[in-house]
């Protein structure tokens, strides 16, 4: 599957438009939630279009509800001071209501998760548009015990092209976003944000590749390598986006306790 937090790049470009931001990137990566739940790939309700409207939609709601009361001033937190300065202003103000906005929301989420179907239908062995045209099966490499075909190279180029596109434009953003001054109270000091990541990174990592060990079958050659990598990253995501919330928690209590005021 093409890398879940590329998926973005094909809705990001529809926030200047005036759709919300926030709700295109969670619709966008919304198919593979499923997959962090169960920690596994097997299930694939949420990648059909029912799954859309009756997993993506109320299961992206809830992200965003989280996102947006819990985790988006946490994570800026994190980040070095000159982003802080400029992320700050957007993130503030953000609302579910009134209904047309709700609405709104909704569609950003319908539109996010089609996107990342879209994406998926020339990527993916199992779909029907690499089925029905063989060219997308064209074998490239051959390898022991496996071949590198046209759709999965299609799928490494475009997750590393959807990330490196998100990369440059959010620098692109950064350069000419406006800053404010940060609150002084609840600014995690440098030694701590560095301690804080190195520390959710390790964890992320052992906790991924223990899984992948744990969870791929025993298949020869590059087929295990694939599987193991992919099993890894999927509980890699699942770790860090609890680790997240748990950190996230304690920055509310903190700020609570020190009647800081960021929002």
């Amino acid at each position: 599957m093409p890398f879940t937090l590329s998926h973005p790049a094909a809705v990001v470009p529809l926030a200047r438009r005036g759709w919300c931001l926030s709700a295109l990137v969670v619709g966008s990566m919304a198919p593979d939630f499923q997959y962090f739940m169960h920690l596994s790939t097997d299930e694939r309700y949420s990648h059909t279009v029912p799954g859309v409207f009756l997993f993506c939609v109320p299961t992206g709601l809830i992200v965003l509800w989280m996102f947006h009361r819990l985790l988006k001033f946490p994570l800026i937190a994190l980040l070095p001071a000159y982003h802080q300065q400029r992320l700050l202003p957007i993130a503030r103000g953000f609302r579910f209501g009134p209904p047309r906005q709700c609405l709104s929301i909704i569609a950003c989420l319908i539109v996010g998760a089609f996107s990342h179907l879209l994406w998926d239908s020339f990527t993916h062995a199992n779909s029907p548009i690499v089925k029905h045209y063989a060219f997308l099966q064209t074998p490239l490499m051959h390898l022991p015990h496996s071949s590198l075909r046209l759709y999965a190279l299609l799928q490494y180029m475009s997750s590393v092209g959807g990330a490196l596109a998100l990369i440059c434009w959010y620098c692109a953003w950064l350069r000419e976003a406006p800053g404010e001054p940060l609150p002084e109270r609840v600014q995690l000091a440098p030694h701590v944000k560095v301690r804080l990541l190195v520390g959710m990174a390790v964890c992320t990592t052992v906790l991924g590749i223990t899984w992948g060990l744990h969870d791929t079958p025993a298949v020869a050659g590059l087929l295990w390598i694939r599987r193991f990598v992919r099993y890894s990253v999927i509980a890699s995501i699942t770790s860090i986006y609890v680790e997240l919330v748990l950190f996230s928690l304690y920055w509310h209590f903190v700020k609570q306790r020190r009647s800081d005021r960021w929002m």
